[in-house]
């Protein structure tokens, strides 16, 4: 074979090695860190800042808050790098089907005019499920804060990978920021199924629901819990469970993208949930 030949023969392959993920440097690296979202936000007081949300196949997963000159103001590391992880699901990199924690945020309006908050959230599956944890981000005595929870961990309380209290809750239930009526001031909701194992309730049966309702404290940097209420019946639809307690809160975790996708009896589903 000619030397031309065989040269054409080694570039060509070369090119077409190139389109397998990890080979070239235009193709995404299973450990490199993305940019999932990305929002330029304007806080009294502080000015434009711009909010991340980071993850990476191999299980790093972060959000980090940056002024105009790129200074780093916050940053909030929610799961570690794992490299052993990251082989394990290689097969899932270029799909949604993975254990790898997905991060996402909104921001919404705080309890004073011009005030601004931001709800950062992760989701990750388990073999049958998906759980979502909760934060609020704030500004408190002129820096970025996670507003703190008070009282002892329970069902809606959990450590998370790093040992920090997070509100967590299930694929069927929600979470919500704002004014939560009835007088009670803004605030943070949080619902979830009462999962009945003992009596052989299955997680795709329906099931009684628990709510807890925190009020933001912003100037002392925390959330108060202000009640614990429960229904009486069963519901496959939260919407339902809620009316039954008088609640109307929309799910902020369904206006996250990334979070839309949930896993649940085996299966992906990135359907509208009727429960939200």
């Amino acid at each position: 074979m000619k030397r031309w030949l065989l040269a054409a023969v080694l570039v060509a392959g070369i090119a077409a090695f190139a389109h397998e993920p990890g080979f070239a440097v235009s193709i995404q690296k299973p450990d490199q860190v993305m940019t999932v979202q990305q929002s330029v936000v304007d806080f009294p007081g502080i000015g434009q800042v711009t909010i991340k949300a980071l993850r990476s196949w191999d299980g790093f997963a972060a959000f980090t808050f940056s002024d105009a000159r790129g200074n780093l103001l916050y940053k909030r590391v929610e799961s570690e790098s794992d490299l052993e992880f990251s082989r394990q699901d290689a097969g899932y990199r270029s799909s949604t089907e993975n254990f790898a924690t997905r991060v996402g945020f909104r921001v919404v309006d705080g309890p004073t005019a011009g005030s601004k908050m931001v709800f950062l959230a992760t989701g990750s599956r388990t073999t049958s499920n998906s759980g979502y944890t909760g934060t609020l981000v704030a500004v408190h005595e002129g820096a970025f804060r996670v507003l703190q929870l008070q009282g002892k961990y329970d069902d809606f309380v959990k450590k998370d990978d790093l040992g920090r209290a997070v509100v967590f809750v299930f694929s069927q239930g929600g979470m919500y920021v704002g004014d939560l009526g009835e007088k009670r001031g803004f605030g943070f909701a949080a619902w979830n199924i009462i999962w009945n194992v003992a009596n052989g309730e299955r997680y795709s049966d329906p099931h009684r629901y628990a709510v807890r309702l925190y009020r933001v404290d912003q100037e002392a940097g925390q959330m108060v819990k202000i009640a614990d209420l429960k229904t009486k019946n069963k519901y496959d639809d939260t919407r339902k469970a809620l009316k039954e307690l008088g609640l109307d809160y929309p799910n902020i975790l369904q206006t996250i993208p990334v979070l839309r996708c949930y896993f649940l009896g085996g299966n992906w589903r990135c359907d509208e949930r009727s429960q939200h």
